[in-house]
């Protein structure tokens, strides 16, 4: 079985180990970077290039990089922009069209999925996808922050519900600028009650406080950007359908 080419790594030492112009750091030393990708070389029918805190990066024979695939995911995006900054032809891959290719492999590392990928790229049998702007990632953690805190606090008058229903009382229907006043209706002359429901009021308070700020944001983000203004108008459309309608079509050149 033929040995596979090594390929020098020198390219990526300036994106990996230092900081982009202007002192802003990329994201970390290249020590940290423990990943797999596989690269098709211009001298090679395929090759396997993996970067992990040992690679000598450096040695072995030298070889003109054609394409670097990177199977989507978590840290694709981040990946895909910095190798491209560097002047690399990076592809992100369709996550479910490479495990389709790669299910039928006896024997699965990450060094023998770096060179499947690479083989993937080498005979074209790739779904390239699309890589999100900085901006559109930016969006879409915001509107991912703002879901998790509605979620908690959702959580918690639920919880709270629960844990005066055993005892025979009912919150009811009622709005939440009136849910607090109510849980002390109820709680009243309790003061085991008092102790329980006191703490997840207060949490309760303080999630919805950022809440209410993260919807200000929002609000102000899509007051900001041209093409939500366009699409606020329409009925039944505001910030949050707006900023999401944007941020999923994001480039559509």
């Amino acid at each position: 079985m033929a040995r596979p080419l090594q390929y020098s790594a020198a390219p990526l030492i300036p994106w990996l180990s230092a900081a982009r112009a202007g002192g802003h750091p990329l994201v970390g030393k290249a020590e940290r970077i423990t990943t797999s990708v596989g690269a098709s070389l211009g001298t090679a029918p395929h090759h396997a290039l993996r970067l992990k805190p040992d690679h000598p990066m450096g040695a072995g024979q030298e070889g003109v990089v054609a394409a670097i695939g990177l199977e989507a995911g978590s840290l694709s995006q981040w990946l895909h922009r910095g190798l491209t900054d560097a002047g690399l032809d990076a592809v992100l891959m369709e996550t479910l069209h490479v495990k389709g290719a790669l299910k039928a492999m006896p024997i699965k590392t990450d060094r023998r999925d770096a060179e499947d990928i690479a083989r993937l790229l080498h005979l074209g049998w790739l779904r390239p996808v699309h890589c999100r702007s900085v901006s559109s990632q930016e969006v879409r953690a915001v509107f991912r922050a703002r879901k998790a805190i509605q979620h908690g606090m959702i959580a918690s008058e639920m919880s709270t519900r629960g844990l005066l229903r055993n005892f025979g009382l009912k919150v009811g229907a009622i709005s939440r600028g009136r849910y607090e006043q109510r849980i002390c209706e109820l709680k009243n002359g309790n003061p085991m009650l008092e102790a329980a429901t006191g703490p997840m009021l207060r949490a309760r308070a303080s999630l919805r406080q950022e809440l209410a700020g993260l919807e200000r944001l929002v609000r102000q983000m899509a007051k900001d950007d041209p093409v939500c203004r366009r699409l606020t108008p329409m009925p039944g459309v505001r910030a949050v359908v707006a900023l999401t309608y944007r941020s999923a079509v994001d480039d559509p050149s």
